[in-house]
């Protein structure tokens, strides 16, 4: 159904008054409890007399005629519970469920069915042993999946916007939803068969529809999918073809497909194989992280591989350890909490000898509030030095607290870090080599 087609139903339905009721009770059984629905209307019959006795229409509703409503009652009965005073507050709150519920649609708004690579596959199969017309529809749906194509695009695309040259097909999106100054853009994909051609190849399937248009002595101006009678298609009309075709493909729930169910299932099979966030939505023509709906879960597919990923890095940081241990073995060593990075010395005379040569670098350069650098010896306990190119990292406690000082030597960089954040070395240890100062 159309949204003018939804229109004029409305408009037929509010027009009576009994299509005003059936409405609204369908409306309240939907959003609310059957105890709320009662206690709404007890509550706005009670507000519709109280409202012509103080000499008030009743409608519309305005928030002081409702304070002047909770005000008398609760005055009639002061040690009564704040049921009324309470009241604004719950109009307010399903006023705005209302409200969602017409953005939204009155169902709820549950978004297309993905359409996923093995079910656009197992349709392919399907539908490319019928007649030509199949073959051709079952074509355009396999376009529309590889290039997350919004139904209007699909029956808008025109034969001079497409383009197949050797194993690689490409679409010219002049004027879409996001860009409506005419820009254009065109995406490419390439051919996806391996040993035999694949049915749900977009390469193949732009062939196979271009040379089923050519032979109709289609031009490059008319539109590359058409319906049978060689008009274009109607959105209505293509969405019911395709649940139909999917039901006679043996896919179950066909109903809960449309034709946005491509975007979707595209956007979701670009992103479950490895495909980036930003490479998916600058592909599928996004400008802002809407992309994020049409993703859902698939940020998470790889989920179940968590725990394995997890241990398997665990057991990599083991062997760095051990690894690093045996290169600095020497005697007095010190380990550090992870056992990770090591030093030959002693704490306090690595640090003495530290704090010496920092305090000649950076004396006076210290910003008030914070230890002075003759206190280095007394109150740090170094743990490691990390060094990355031309930046140095030096880690230690700070007598339990969780300040912060930068510091200046011989043009490297310094950065103490305090004990509580050696999670950060952890996660450092790729990409920092460890040495000894």
């Amino acid at each position: 159904m159309s949204y003018r087609e939804k229109q004029r139903k409305a408009d037929m339905i509010i027009a009576t008054a009994s299509g005003r009721e059936t409405a609204v009770d369908e409306l309240r059984s939907k959003f609310y409890g059957a105890s709320t629905a009662k206690s709404m209307k007890a509550r706005l019959n009670t507000f519709e007399r109280m409202m012509i006795r103080a000499g008030e229409d009743p409608y519309p509703i305005e928030m002081k005629k409702i304070e002047l409503m909770a005000a008398a009652l609760r005055k009639a009965d002061e040690s009564g519970d704040d049921t009324w005073v309470e009241f604004t507050a719950v109009e307010k709150s399903n006023l705005r469920r209302i409200k969602r519920a017409c953005v939204r649609g009155i169902s709820p708004d549950e978004g297309a069915e993905p359409l996923t690579l093995e079910t656009l596959r197992k349709q392919t199969v399907y539908m490319r042993k019928g007649k030509i017309r199949e073959e051709a529809r079952s074509a355009a749906y396999t376009i529309a999946w590889w290039f997350m194509m919004r139904g209007g695009e699909l029956v808008e695309l025109r034969i001079g916007q497409v383009a197949v040259n050797g194993a690689v097909a490409t679409v010219k999106f002049e004027v879409t939803k996001n860009d409506q100054k005419g820009q254009g853009c065109q995406r490419s994909q390439q051919c996806a068969c391996k040993e035999e051609i694949e049915g749900y190849c977009p390469v193949h399937a732009m062939m196979q529809l271009l040379e089923y248009r050519a032979g109709q002595g289609a031009e490059k101006n008319d539109l590359l999918f058409v319906n049978n009678d060689g008009q274009r298609w109607d959105q209505g009309s293509l969405r019911e073809t395709l649940k139909a075709d999917l039901r006679n493909s043996g896919i179950q729930e066909a109903e809960q497909y449309s034709l946005h169910s491509f975007r979707v299932g595209g956007t979701q099979g670009h992103i479950e194989a490895g495909v980036s966030t930003e490479s998916t939505k600058a592909f599928g023509r996004w400008r802002s992280n809407v992309i994020d709906r049409y993703a859902r879960e698939s940020y998470m597919a790889d989920s179940e591989s968590y725990t394995q990923r997890i241990n398997s890095r665990r057991e990599i940081n083991k062997e760095d350890r051990k690894e690093n241990t045996k290169a600095v073995r020497a005697s007095g060593e010190v380990d550090d909490r992870d056992g990770w990075l090591l030093h030959p010395r002693s704490y306090s005379a690595w640090a003495s000898e530290v704090a010496q040569e920092l305090g000649q670098a950076q004396r006076g350069k210290m910003s008030k509030g914070e230890d002075a650098i003759e206190n280095f010896e007394i109150k740090l306990k170094p743990l490691a030095i990390v060094c990355c190119n031309e930046h140095w990292l030096l880690s230690y406690p700070v007598m339990g607290t969780t300040n912060e000082m930068s510091l200046l030597k011989a043009g490297f960089s310094f950065k103490i870090i305090s004990e509580r954040n050696t999670a950060w070395l952890s996660s450092a240890r790729k990409n920092f080599q460890t040495k000894a100062y």
